[in-house]
């Protein structure tokens, strides 16, 4: 055998060598998922009109949130099936089965923390895992890590050891409260006729318009010689059930005191009514609600709540337009798609009280019902304390004659 052939074979050793130990790194072909510019995760995409469980999981391997698809619709098991927040679940998996490799990273388990993509039964990992199944089939399964820049993620399949950056923010909530619909009720200042709170010694205090067209609400029992802080001040009572939004929720009377609670009645012109029972404590501020309906009161406008909702606009809601397009109707009922054309997991209908000049107050109360019956929320401070007013709250400061 001559020189060069020996050569020859040596340099055709050293190829193959090289090409055995990427094809062990890599454990993928030329041009599948995982490399530069291919999805990463191709069977999620094809699978989400299937998935029925998403799981995920924290650092020590705590669990987060299990989210379950029922018949009607996504729920939170570990918050006793509460609904879930539907349009963070297509938001998370959409974010997922559209994500594109931009480039590799490391494979070496020693460095996986400098991307947070450990695994996350290590106590102190940086990352958090989802897993999507359909049935019992495991679609896709990978840990979430850091930030990487602004439209960009580090992310690492759990069934493999490779890291990658991808193309897309993946905004994945740490705590199971993120993941429940936070969406209590919405109901508009201008909606409302009159406030009733009612304290536990006996105070009550009450605001009311006697058209639906007043500008501010007026206050009952304003002591003689003293004055409203300024025209408008019990405005923000009547407007605190607007876009009333969740911290937490649990089942009711848990550790709920009856004889301690602030009872809050909220009527509206078009026979609406909302009963709101208050507590506030140590852990929070927590509400429990129950609607019903009335006969109408006179001088009600049948056009009141469509007004209120045009006079509002310039105020902007805090669900934005992103969020409306993922609970809205029609989206909820026949699924969204990616933008490859592959269907979302659909939220199932769910009533929603819009306080449409088309929807009765019976109807509007029973699809309130349906949502808070059986519930306790715990809400923000700052709208417990709309909801717990005293008439000294809205009075200038007593003149004491101090000065003199």
């Amino acid at each position: 055998m001559t020189t060069r052939t020996l050569i020859g074979l040596a340099a055709a050793l050293v190829v193959l060598t090289v090409l055995a130990i990427y094809g062990q790194r890599s454990g993928e072909s030329p041009g599948a998922a995982g490399e530069v510019d291919q999805v990463l995760l191709p069977e999620l995409a094809t699978s989400l009109a299937t998935i029925d469980r998403v799981a995920v999981v924290g650092a020590g391997n705590e669990p987060v949130a299990t989210l379950l698809r029922r018949e009607e619709r996504w729920v939170v098991a570990e918050k006793d099936d509460y609904p879930a927040d539907i349009g963070k679940i297509r938001e998370v998996l959409r974010a997922l089965s559209e994500a594109r490799v931009v480039e590799r990273k490391t494979s070496n388990p020693d460095y996986y923390d400098r991307l947070g993509v450990s695994p996350v039964e290590e106590a102190d990992s940086a990352g958090v895992a989802v897993a999507a199944y359909a049935g019992d089939e495991q679609v896709a399964a990978v840990v979430v890590g850091d930030a990487a820049g602004s439209g960009y993620h580090y992310v690492r399949p759990q069934q493999g050891d490779t890291s990658f950056m991808v193309d897309r923010e993946l905004d994945v909530p740490r705590s199971v409260a993120e993941w429940v619909d936070p969406t209590i009720v919405d109901i508009r200042g201008a909606r409302v006729r009159e406030v009733v709170i009612e304290h536990p010694d006996g105070e009550t205090l009450r605001v009311y318009k006697e058209d639906a067209d007043e500008a501010n609400f007026s206050v009952e029992g304003v002591p003689e010689g003293r004055e409203l802080q300024y025209p408008g001040v019990a405005n923000v009572i009547g407007n605190a059930l607007r876009e009333l939004r969740l911290e937490d929720v649990a089942a009711a009377g848990d550790g709920a005191d009856d004889d301690a609670a602030v009872r809050t009645t909220y009527r509206t012109f078009d026979g609406l009514v909302v009963s709101v029972s208050a507590i506030g404590g140590e852990d929070g501020a927590w509400i429990e609600l129950e609607a019903r309906a009335e006969e109408q009161a006179d001088g009600a406008s049948d056009d009141a709540a469509s007004d209120d909702a045009a006079s509002d606009d310039a105020a902007s809601d805090d669900v934005g337009s992103e969020d409306a397009e993922d609970e809205g109707a029609t989206e909820a009922e026949s699924g969204a798609t990616t933008a490859d054309g592959n269907a979302e997991p659909d939220g199932g209908a769910e009533p929603q009280s819009d306080g449409g000049a088309d929807v009765s107050a019976e109807a509007e109360a029973a699809a309130i019902n349906a949502r808070v019956s059986g519930w306790r929320y715990r809400i923000p401070s700052y709208q417990f304390d709309q909801m717990s007013r005293r008439i000294e709250d809205l009075l200038q400061a007593e003149d004491t004659g101090g000065n003199e």
